[in-house]
């Protein structure tokens, strides 16, 4: 958090400011903070637009459609298939070096 020495609340001028509202950073006073959980706000209304906000995220992260989900899901795996078609020759001269190599370093000298 910022520095907050040498700042007062906006409501009470001749009070130093203790924290900052989460949902507008407005700074508030000990006498001024709204307490919900370890969360400070300047009002029931910033506190309501937070519990909004946290509600639509939880809302986008749950899948709703589950469909959607599986076509991208195989959209990748296709995407990864046709990579590795596309790209056998160069995988297994790859893998071939890496074989040679091993057997290389498992000779004795």
């Amino acid at each position: 958090m910022a520095n907050m020495n040498n700042k007062v609340c906006l409501t009470h001028t001749d009070t130093p400011v203790t924290s900052r509202c989460i949902t507008c950073f407005r700074p508030l006073c000990d006498e001024c903070i709204r307490v919900n959980g370890e969360d400070h706000f300047c009002s029931v209304e910033c506190d309501a637009k937070n519990q909004k906000t946290s509600s639509n995220i939880e809302n986008l992260a749950t899948p709703k459609n589950h469909l959607l989900g599986k076509l991208i899901k195989l959209a990748i795996l296709g995407a990864i298939i046709y990579g590795a078609y596309k790209y056998k020759d160069q995988i297994t001269e790859m893998f071939n070096k890496s074989a040679i190599t091993k057997e290389a370093l498992d000779r004795p000298i």
